[in-house]
C-alpha cells in the first residue's frame, strides 16, 4: 500500500508546485501577436524539393496603423539560387504598387512572426479595391511554379 501511495502523494506535491500558466515565457508585444494572427508560409516546391519559402503577414488586420488606402504585407522570400527580381509577385493578380527592404534593425522586423535569419523581407503594397473578400498573394517563378497564400479582406 505504502507503495502506491507514495508515488501518487509525490504526483500530486509536484503538481500543485507548478506554474498553470502555459505561456509564460513568450512576452511578446500586442503587435506580435496580432501578427502570428495574420501570417502564412508557403512553398515553390520543383521535382519534389522546396525551392522556395514563401512568407506572407497581413498587415492591415494585424495593426490598425497600416489600414490605409493599400493593401500591406511583409513577405519573406528564401531561395537559394533566386532573388526577388526573378519572381512575380501579384494580389488577385494585379502587381505591387510600392516595395520596400525591410531592415533586420527595424521595429517592423521584430514584430514578423515567421522569421528565417536567411530570408529577405519587404514592405509591399497593393492597391485596395473595396468589392474583394478575400485576396490571394501569389509569388510565381521563371518556370510558373507558385506559391499561393490567401486572407479574408
Amino acid at each position: 500500500m505504502k507503495k502506491i501511495l507514495l508515488p501518487i502523494f509525490l504526483i500530486f506535491l509536484l503538481n500543485a508546485c507548478t506554474s498553470y500558466r502555459a505561456l509564460k515565457h513568450f512576452n511578446k508585444d500586442i503587435a506580435y501577436t496580432q501578427a502570428v494572427m495574420y501570417s502564412k508560409k508557403a512553398d515553390i516546391v520543383y521535382n519534389d524539393e522546396v525551392k522556395t519559402i514563401f512568407y506572407a503577414t497581413f498587415l492591415n488586420k494585424a495593426d490598425e496603423k497600416y489600414d490605409d488606402n493599400y493593401y500591406n504585407f511583409v513577405i519573406g522570400i528564401y531561395s537559394q539560387e533566386d532573388k526577388l527580381s526573378d519572381y512575380a509577385l501579384t494580389l488577385n493578380n494585379i502587381s505591387y504598387d510600392k516595395i520596400k527592404e525591410v531592415n533586420k534593425d527595424s521595429k517592423l522586423y521584430e514584430n514578423i512572426s515567421l522569421k528565417n535569419a536567411w530570408a529577405k523581407y519587404y514592405y509591399v503594397s497593393f492597391k485596395k479595391n473595396k468589392s474583394t473578400a478575400s485576396i490571394l498573394l501569389e509569388l510565381r517563378d521563371e518556370n510558373y511554379k507558385k506559391a499561393s497564400i490567401s486572407f479574408l479582406n
